[in-house]
């Protein structure tokens, strides 16, 4: 729980004023007399209402009351503490989930990077195609309206596809005399680090 504070404010009347809180205010709750300070640390998050009362010096006072709507919240947490493991060239698609009083949530990428392939959305969305296996450690942070903000490191396994698959469908002509080069593409397997050979 955090600490509440809000300083009332009144016009008018004869100084020095003096505030109080009505019986049945929550028990945390509390307001400095002098200076109309709210102050206290909610013991669970409720809408809760209190009649704050502001008197002047003259005799008798003046007095005003007022019924205050306290909205007590929780910041935004991260609730998923893993994510789970992928495979070069399957889709990938997980959810980062959070909860908490102040939403939409905004989510992004605090440190590290993901596997290559995957993208992080500001809902909180991983997804993509990884394209090289590895271990990728990453941090996640998410913001709630209140801007409080959580963080979450993760750490995702990309491991190897069983097969490997030549991309490049097709050669260009090659120049009779003149050298031929031509760069040739493959997917899945461990996504890099492929070794070429002729065959037939």
């Amino acid at each position: 729980a955090e600490p509440y504070s809000f300083t009332a404010r009144a016009v008018g009347g004869t100084q020095p004023l003096t505030w109080s809180l009505a019986p049945g205010h929550p028990e945390w709750l509390a307001v400095a007399p002098s200076t109309g300070l709210l102050t206290g640390t909610p013991d669970a998050p409720a809408v809760v209402t209190a009649t704050l009362t502001v008197s002047d010096a003259s005799v008798p006072p003046e007095t005003d009351s007022q019924v205050v709507t306290l909205t007590v919240g929780t910041a935004v947490d991260i609730t998923a503490v893993t994510l789970p493991s992928g495979v070069v060239g399957a889709v990938y698609s997980e959810q980062v989930s959070a909860e908490g009083s102040f939403g939409p949530f905004t989510f992004g990428l605090k440190t590290g990077a993901l596997p290559s392939g995957l993208t992080l959305t500001t809902d909180g969305t991983i997804h993509g195609v990884p394209s090289r296996s590895g271990s990728y450690p990453f941090t996640v942070t998410v913001r709630d309206q209140r801007e409080r903000s959580d963080d979450q490191g993760y750490v995702v396994d990309i491991a190897a596809s069983d097969t490997v698959e030549i991309t490049t469908v097709g050669l260009d002509e090659a120049p009779e005399g003149k050298l031929y080069s031509v760069p040739l593409q493959a997917r899945g397997g461990s996504g890099g680090g492929y070794t070429w050979r002729l065959v037939g």
